[in-house]
Formats: structure tokens, C-alpha cells, sequence
């Protein structure tokens, strides 16, 4: 895929859209690997979730949560309640291996919990 922007706002809004997911549970975990990567990915590269358009990155990801800026935090917590939504053994082994991989920390510990 050429635009992961635009495949991770589609995945968004079918795995986080506003009520619950369209899909079955099976369709839903099959896509929650891909959707947790993308966002995970540009949370740890610094960048915004691409839900806010018009907006300007600041930062390189290193800033501790109490510096981040209110884009990262709202992405930071849309992360958490995705993983929290996927309680599987395999969508808990997918978190370990991408919170791993990218080095986002809070992820890893609740998949290791």
C-alpha cells in the first residue's frame, strides 16, 4: 500500500469508529496487527495521527508523556483502548512483538501482564 495515512484512517474507522466494530470478532483481529502497527509506528516516530489533518508535528519522539503535545497523548490513548479491545492470545502476542519492535513501552507491559 502507497498511502498508510490513508489506510490506517480507514482502518480506524472500522476498528475505533464511533460504536462498535461493523465486523465479526475473526475479521476484526485479523486487521487490529496492521491498525496497531500504523499507529504505533507514528506514535513512536513523533508524528500525529493522521485523524488531524492541518495540524504540525512538533517534537521527535523522545519527549517524556508530561511534554508531549495533546495529539500524541489523544494517540497515545486511542493505542490503548485499541489493544485493550483485543484480548486474544494472538492479538496480545501481535502487541508484545510490535510494542517491542518500536519501543512503545506501555503497550508491552499491559501485553505482558
Amino acid at each position: 500500500v502507497g498511502d498508510l495515512p490513508q489506510l490506517e484512517l480507514f482502518l480506524r474507522s472500522i476498528l475505533l469508529g464511533p460504536g462498535a466494530c461493523p465486523l465479526p470478532a475473526p475479521e476484526a483481529e485479523r486487521l487490529f496487527p496492521t491498525l496497531l502497527e500504523l499507529m504505533v509506528r507514528s506514535y513512536c516516530q513523533g508524528e500525529e495521527a493522521p485523524a488531524a489533518p492541518g495540524r504540525t508535528t512538533s517534537g521527535e519522539g523522545g519527549a517524556s508523556s508530561s511534554e508531549e503535545d495533546p495529539a500524541r497523548r489523544r494517540l497515545h490513548g486511542e493505542i490503548m483502548r485499541l489493544i485493550r479491545q483485543h484480548p486474544s492470545e494472538e492479538a496480545l502476542a501481535s502487541t508484545l512483538m510490535l510494542s517491542q519492535t518500536y519501543g512503545f513501552v506501555d503497550g508491552f507491559f499491559h501485553a505482558a501482564e
